[in-house]
């Protein structure tokens, strides 16, 4: 995930989540936050509360797609969706 608020880097940061949960911890500015926003962005969502994504979250405004890039490795064959 890179270019959005905390997460500005060439490179990227890599997260990496476990099948079963996966929590967030560290200090303020770290980039939890930014973490589950952004993928409320790629993933959509229903949830009408607050929303804090702003333009201004975007660190790449020269480009005119969305800046913010995820890769997901799913292995869904254990779980049933319903």
């Amino acid at each position: 995930m890179k270019n959005f608020r905390a997460l500005v880097d060439s490179t990227g940061r890599e997260t990496r989540f476990n099948p079963r949960l996966t929590l967030f911890v560290g200090e303020n500015d770290f980039g939890k936050s930014a973490i589950v926003d952004a993928l409320k962005i790629v993933l959509g969502t229903t949830d009408l509360g607050w929303y804090r994504i702003k333009e201004s979250d975007f660190r790449m405004p020269e480009l005119k797609q969305n800046p913010i890039e995820l890769a997901f490795d799913c292995f869904m064959s254990r779980w049933l969706y319903l």
